[in-house]
């Protein structure tokens, strides 16, 4: 059970890291809302 704890847990870092790394690039572009729900 622990496992598939730690597998969420990664899962959801990741998914935040590419969600700020999104926002970082859409931010450049300044289309912040149509970046973001592309990646999501």
């Amino acid at each position: 059970m622990p496992k598939i704890n730690n597998l969420k847990i990664k899962n959801m870092k990741s998914y935040i890291v590419i969600l700020y790394k999104s926002k970082k690039k859409c931010k450049k572009r300044q289309i912040n809302l149509k970046c973001v729900t592309k990646t999501i």
